[in-house]
């Protein structure tokens, strides 16, 4: 199946196959931009109002999203509070931090939850421009490790991705991976 059954949106393997298909068609590969959004405060959803009101909070989040596609863009799930959003040829003055901050707006209105009302946010992480087969593993990381930026600054926040971030991303990881390996010889002391 290449549909999520829980909010209709297009799923991981169709965004795989939507993907290959852009890496054939010369007219797509031209301005494009990749978002990744994720859900900021689902697990308090779930774990104060159940999993069904979490279902029902990911179902209005692809309900606002399909609503903002439109024929310009595509979305799809991921999985979990994961989504994925391709804005093709932005050429006409809607880039990646425009898309994001727009997408952010969609979020604005809270979430209702029978008498409830919860504020919902997103983490973007984006990247844009040329978009051909040669670049577009590099974009799915980049825009991956952009997400991770927007996540670590605070909930609700939009990240464009800066090369820098790579080598930022690179050098946290080996930081990690140090830091563990200290600690791994210390405890064996």
């Amino acid at each position: 199946s290449l549909h999520d059954p829980l909010t209709g949106l297009a799923n991981r393997a169709a965004f795989r196959n939507v993907i290959n298909d852009l890496m054939k068609d010369e007219t797509a590969q031209s301005h494009s931009a990749l978002l990744f959004l994720d859900g900021d405060n689902f697990m308090l959803i779930n774990d104060n109002w159940g999993h069904a009101a979490g279902d029902k909070g990911l179902i209005e989040v692809a309900s606002r999203l399909m609503a903002f596609v439109g024929k310009q863009h595509q979305a799809w799930r991921l999985g979990g509070d994961e989504f994925a959003l391709l804005q093709f040829d932005p050429g006409d003055g809607l880039d990646a931090a425009t898309c994001a901050s727009r997408v952010q707006a969609l979020f604005a209105q809270p979430f209702s939850f029978g008498a409830d009302e919860i504020k919902v946010s997103a983490s973007l992480g984006s990247i844009g421009g040329l978009l051909n087969a040669k670049v577009l593993p590099e974009w799915l990381r980049s825009a991956s490790i952009a997400l991770g930026e927007a996540k670590r600054r605070k909930h609700g926040q939009s990240v464009v991705f800066a090369a820098a971030m790579k080598e930022h991303s690179i050098d946290r990881v080996r930081l990690s991976n140090e830091l563990r390996h200290v600690f791994e010889q210390d405890a064996l002391r």
